[in-house]
């Protein structure tokens, strides 16, 4: 927690400096670089042997100081740590009590490039080494070091351009005099996908611009989504109730996925996310109500193991492929009705999909493909 608190703080003075300050300012950009090398030298959710999994097994490059996980020797309490540069062999060392510390007494004085580290176990009271423990190759790069160039707009102007211009598109303005999807556009084949991201930007372009001559517009093509994306939920009843679509054929696809009576089981959940944002601006209770409905049905049909077949089969329930989620989306689901609104129903389906990821992609790194694009 102190460690998150530190980097918020950090965070909120660049902020700050930029925002009172020209992009292009030398002396800005040099205490920015300082900053973020500063905020370089912490691990990023370093690990911790049976407390905390080290993600960073196979990872090759690192910009924050890493820690590794080498196994400790009984009876030892010194490590001397080597790091050997592959550009020209200079060594830089430091100890310390355990094998799995971060790089971070070193870490700011070392210059990018390759380096081998060596970590060895040593002798309580001498120079000596009882046994290598550990062994690794990275590349080091350097963090942020300043803003090269100044945006064309103000960051809350290019916010305002960019919905601004979405909600003026054609294709967003067909919703408005037609009440349904342009069937120019394509991707409308993955409803709850593609009309969830415009539901939420368009209740952001009505929130943080609710002075805009056309808030109000944005605000009616945000519920004539929502509207139109549950009227295609699964009925009650069908073993995947409530759920919005994965896939729908009213549009010419043309080159993009469409799979008959499949649900991807990511999918429900980023609808979800967005009727709770549609809650969260409106203070309707009914788009609170169709998310709870949601998380019901990820209650339902979550399997023993703790989580759900990649692709199920909306008229059965059953599972197309034996390929599982990775129900990071759905854990995040679940946290916001209990972290946000109290609501605790789904706290033991969290605990078990999260165990699930735990024991399984956390341990094995095996996190599976979750979209048609990069082949389940």
């Amino acid at each position: 927690m102190l460690k998150k608190k530190r980097n918020i703080t950090l965070i909120c003075a660049v902020v700050i400096m930029l925002s009172c300050s020209n992009h292009d300012d030398a002396d800005v950009n040099q205490k920015y670089a300082a900053l973020a090398k500063q905020e370089s030298l912490e691990p990023i959710h370093p690990g911790v042997p049976g407390v905390r999994p080290f993600w960073n097994r196979y990872a090759k490059r690192f910009i924050h100081a890493p820690s590794f996980h080498f196994e400790e020797m009984e009876g030892v309490k010194r490590y001397q740590f080597t790091l050997t540069s592959m550009e020209d062999s200079q060594k830089t060392v430091f100890e310390a009590p355990m094998p799995w510390a971060p790089l971070s007494p070193i870490w700011g004085d070392l210059e990018d490039g390759r380096y081998h580290l060596t970590v060895d176990a040593m002798e309580r009271t001498s120079d000596r080494v009882i046994e290598t423990v550990g062994e690794r190759a990275f590349l080091k790069s350097t963090p942020f070091a300043g803003v090269a160039t100044q945006p064309a707009f103000p960051y809350r102007e290019s916010g305002y351009r960019n919905l601004h211009t979405l909600l003026h598109q054609p294709k967003i303005q067909h919703w408005l005099t037609h009440g349904r999807p342009d069937p120019s556009y394509p991707l409308w084949c993955h409803p709850t996908k593609i009309m969830s991201a415009l539901v939420i930007g368009m209740i952001h372009y009505a929130e943080f611009f609710p002075d805009a001559d056309d808030a109000d517009q944005a605000v009616k093509v945000a519920n004539i989504v929502v509207e139109f994306l549950m009227s295609m939920a699964e009925p009650h009843g069908n073993p995947l109730e409530y759920w919005p679509p994965t896939y729908w054929d009213g549009v010419p696809r043309g080159e993009h996925p469409y799979f008959h009576n499949q649900m991807m089981t990511n999918s429900p959940a980023i609808g979800a996310e967005m009727l709770l944002d549609l809650y969260d601006f409106s203070g309707e209770k009914r788009w609170f109500e169709a998310a709870k409905r949601i998380a019901g049905t990820y209650v339902k049909t979550q399997r023993a193991h703790g989580t759900w077949p990649q692709l199920l089969n909306t008229e059965t329930g059953e599972a197309v492929k034996r390929h599982l989620l990775v129900p990071t989306m759905v854990i995040e689901l679940f946290d916001r009705f209990y972290e946000q609104y109290g609501v605790s129903d789904y706290q033991k389906a969290r605990e078990r999909a999260f165990n699930w990821c735990m024991d399984n992609p956390v341990e094995t790194y095996n996190w599976q493909a979750q979209f048609e694009d990069t082949r389940p």
